[in-house]
C-alpha cells in the first residue's frame, strides 16, 4: 500500500487481492457495503490498520464520487424524458444538478484539508494523528484514484453492455450506456445491503430499462447475471480467504 511516494506497508499481489475478496465478503453484510474496508486491512499489520482504513475510504469515495458523477451528468440528459416541468424549469434543475456534480468533485479533492479542520478539535484520538495520512496524497494522487475508479466503473457497464447486446442485439448502446450509468447512479443512494440489493436494482433496472421498452424479465436476467458475477461470487471468495486466516491461525496457537 503506497501513496504521495511513501509506503505504508509492503504487501505481496496475491494477499492484496485477498484483501479485496475479504472486503467483498465483509461488505456484503453492510449498508451500501460500507464496511468493505474492515476485510481489506485484514492483511495489514496491526499499527498500520487505521491509517490502511483512511486510505481506502479514498479509493472507496473514489468509486462513489465517478458513480454520482457520471449519474448525474445522466440525469441531465434523461431529465425531460422523466420529468414533464416547463423547458424553464427543467433548465434550472439541470444546472442545479450539473452545480451538485460539481461540489461532490470538489468535496472530494479537498478532503485532505479535512485534517486541518480535525485538528483544531480538541479531541484525543488514534485516528485524529493517522487522519494526517490523507496530506500525504498529491493531486496526482486523486487524479489516478479517480482514473482507477473509472477503469472499474467501465468494466461494469461493458459487462452490462455485452448482456444486453446478448439478450436484445437490436439494443441501442449509446442509450444503453446513459440508462446505465443513471441506474447505477440511483441503486447507490439506495440505502441497502448486498443481501437484500438484489430486489432494489432489480426494481430500478425495471424502472429504468423499462422506460426504453425493455421487457422486465430481460432485464431482471441481466441484473441478476451481474449481481451474482460481481458480488456472490467474489464474497464466496473472500469467505474462503478469511476461513483459512481463521484455520491459519488456530494451527499457529495450537503449535
Amino acid at each position: 500500500m503506497e501513496v504521495g511516494n511513501k509506503k505504508v506497508q509492503k504487501i505481496s499481489f496475491l494477499r492484496s487481492v485477498r484483501a479485496f475478496f475479504n472486503g467483498v465478503t465483509v461488505s456484503f453484510f453492510t449498508p451500501n457495503r460500507s464496511g468493505e474496508f474492515a476485510g481489506r486491512i485484514l492483511y495489514l499489520n496491526p499499527e498500520n490498520r487505521v491509517r490502511g482504513a483512511l486510505l481506502t475510504f479514498l479509493s472507496s469515495s473514489a468509486q462513489l464520487l465517478v458513480t454520482l458523477q457520471l449519474g448525474l451528468l445522466s440525469l441531465i440528459y434523461f431529465l425531460p424524458d422523466f420529468i414533464d416541468f416547463s423547458n424553464l424549469e427543467i433548465q434550472v434543475f439541470r444546472v442545479i444538478l450539473f452545480l451538485i456534480a460539481l461540489g461532490v468533485t470538489s468535496a472530494w479533492l479537498h478532503l485532505p484539508a479535512v485534517v486541518r479542520w480535525v485538528d483544531r478539535l480538541n479531541i484525543r484520538s488514534s485516528w485524529k494523528e493517522k487522519m494526517h495520512i490523507w496530506e500525504r496524497c498529491s493531486r496526482a494522487d486523486f487524479f489516478v484514484l479517480w482514473i482507477l475508479s473509472l477503469l472499474r466503473y467501465a468494466v461494469f457497464t461493458f459487462q452490462q453492455l455485452i448482456l444486453f447486446a446478448i439478450i436484445m442485439p437490436s439494443v441501442s448502446f449509446p442509450l444503453m450506456m446513459g440508462l446505465s450509468a443513471l441506474s447505477f447512479f440511483l441503486i447507490t443512494i439506495i440505502p441497502s445491503i448486498a443481501l437484500g440489493e438484489l430486489g432494489i436494482r432489480g426494481g430500478v433496472n425495471i424502472a429504468v430499462f423499462g422506460f426504453a421498452g425493455w421487457m422486465s424479465s430481460d432485464v431482471l436476467m441481466v441484473t441478476f447475471t451481474l449481481w451474482f458475477v460481481n458480488l456472490v461470487i467474489p464474497a464466496l471468495l473472500g469467505a474462503c480467504s478469511i476461513l483459512f486466516l481463521k484455520l491459519k491461525g488456530t494451527i499457529d496457537k495450537v503449535e
